[in-house]
């Protein structure tokens, strides 16, 4: 098979080039997405915080429950924590929600609910760091300053056959020269969106090579693209947690929040690491009962949850209440947010 002569990306001609096939591409097979092609700061803002460390296929539904209820930075501004919290469980990093609500409420108060428009303003809003404020500067305000997430930093290492660790200083910086070269100046918000798209549909862990439109330009085709970008194994912390259940039937206990949560400004079950006499002071010798158990991940813990339930009266529940601890209903408990680990717990004992 004859190997194609790679195109070198430190030519102007050739990152010309580039950047035409690439939006070429992307104008043909971008996906339909319900914040494409929008120009509204605040809808770009809003799907590029949900989409760090999610999936778009998640994002998607998450983004059109969320602007449906909260059209715009004032509706954001005024919104009620829990309520925001609510409709961001289960899409994790909840710091994110806070954040954004925060600096709705700068904007409003500051700006007149106007969004800055400029990367450096960008990027001194709450919660906004140099990839958000990219995003928003080029795609809405058309300025020629490159994201950088990490589907670009796998298409770049592959590009340039970048092979060392991505994670210190000096690859961050080698990042952002490489992606600012590249950058279309005169359609900096349709490059990113290109940019991005590629890898995620084309250049992937597993590199779609025989798909890729800028193929002719990757210095590490027929190279092992596979094995770049290089990155450091994460050391994961095993963990194990018993969750209790005490209903009656109708009602559960359940746990307001504390700075001790286990995610902070979530609701969550009683739940303790595996020690004898787990939960003497809340159930006294009531007879409790594994029902199963359930796996989770935050960060860098796999966590493993042993989840008990015990039965108990209404009037035993009640008492049980206070300290911290509430009686809720099924129909309540739709209404807070509680934390995944708590939701599959429940999901397992409603089953």
């Amino acid at each position: 098979m004859k190997i194609l002569e790679v195109k070198t990306l430190t030519n102007d001609n050739n990152i010309t080039r580039f950047r035409v096939q690439l939006i070429k591409w992307y104008q043909k097979n971008k996906r339909a997405l319900p914040f494409r092609d929008s120009q509204d700061p605040y809808k770009i803002w809003l799907s590029e915080i949900m989409a760090q460390q999610t999936t778009m296929n998640v994002v998607v539904g998450y983004y059109e429950r969320f602007i449906k209820k909260y059209p715009t930075v004032q509706a954001v501004a005024g919104a009620q924590e829990k309520d925001l919290l609510k409709l961001w469980q289960g899409l994790g990093y909840y710091a994110r929600i806070r954040n954004f609500q925060k600096a709705c409420q700068f904007i409003v108060a500051e700006h007149q609910g106007k969004v800055s428009r400029t990367f450096q303003e960008l990027k001194k809003l709450k919660g906004v760091g140099d990839y958000t404020a990219a995003a928003i500067a080029s795609i809405c305000f058309n300025e020629d300053v490159a994201v950088v997430d990490g589907n670009v930093k796998r298409v770049v290492a592959r590009l340039f056959n970048y092979k060392n660790e991505i994670n210190s200083p000096q690859a961050k910086k080698y990042f952002e020269t490489k992606a600012n070269l590249l950058v279309d100046t005169r359609h900096p918000g349709q490059f990113n969106e290109a940019m991005m798209e590629l890898g995620a549909l084309v250049c992937q862990r597993k590199p779609g090579c025989q798909r890729c439109p800028v193929a002719t330009f990757c210095a590490a085709k027929d190279k092992s693209p596979e094995k770049l970008p290089v990155k450091n194994k994460m050391t994961y912390k095993n963990i194990t947690y018993v969750s209790l259940i005490v209903h009656d039937h109708n009602k559960f206990i359940v746990k307001e929040p504390t700075k001790d949560s286990l995610v902070r400004h979530l609701w969550e079950l009683p739940t303790t690491i595996k020690t004898e006499n787990m939960f003497s002071n809340l159930v006294g010798q009531r007879k409790t009962v594994k029902i199963g158990q359930v796996k989770h991940a935050i960060t860098n813990k796999r966590i493993t949850t042993i989840v008990q339930c015990c039965l108990v009266s209404p009037a035993q529940l009640t008492k049980l209440s206070g300290n911290g601890f509430k009686a809720l209903s099924r129909k309540e408990l739709n209404k807070i947010p509680v934390n995944a680990m708590t939701q599959k717990c429940l999901d397992l004992f409603l089953r």
